[in-house]
């Protein structure tokens, strides 16, 4: 966009430059851009660069917290995972979720590592927000009882492949504390 401000004698000392910014679904950082003004006639100018910066305002999905609970000696036990879409909007947003064990780098700093199929059941799926329903939505993972005497145990959730929004948080972790006695 090009144009030529006038600033006619007597007339107003400022003037406003207009640029139209075209909306769009996708999920983005912020972007800048500037307007640079040149070539004056009887003036010097002072500024020559304005920025404008276009706000990114596509809600963001995050997973919350961090999930513990005894596994019991039996059965199972549901651990519930909050995933968050920050604000209403008008079309729906989805995302990928799946557990995951910790790794051999991760069981060194953290603690023992929950296995899948053996201390819980592995999960993965997709959260879809739709327009007009609530903000939060559940993920349950189903975590087996034993009666072994071991260690606390980690595993993951991850959400991935969020569709026309920004994904904050994207890991929280599941505690699967002992309930047997100690000796």
């Amino acid at each position: 966009m090009s144009g030529t401000l006038t600033f006619a004698p007597g007339g107003p000392l400022t003037q406003t430059i207009t640029v139209q910014v075209i909306g769009d679904r996708l999920a983005e950082y912020n972007e800048f851009f500037s307007v640079r003004l040149t070539d004056p006639t009887n003036a010097f100018v002072a500024d020559a660069q304005g920025v404008g910066i276009i706000v990114d305002d596509e809600p963001t999905v995050s997973i919350v917290g961090y999930v513990s609970g005894l596994e019991g000696n039996t059965g199972t036990t549901a651990f519930t995972f909050t995933v968050t879409l920050s604000a209403v909007y008008d079309a729906p947003v989805t995302v990928d979720y799946a557990t995951a064990d910790l790794t051999p780098d991760e069981e060194y700093w953290y603690g023992p590592g929950a296995t899948a199929g053996v201390d819980y059941t592995a999960k993965f799926g997709t959260v879809t927000f739709n327009p007009g329903e609530p903000l939060t939505q559940n993920i349950t993972v189903l975590v087996t009882g034993d009666r072994l005497g071991e260690s606390d145990e980690f595993f993951y959730v991850n959400l991935t492949n969020a569709t026309t929004t920004p994904l904050i948080n994207t890991t929280d972790s599941g505690a699967i504390m002992v309930d047997e006695p100690p000796l």
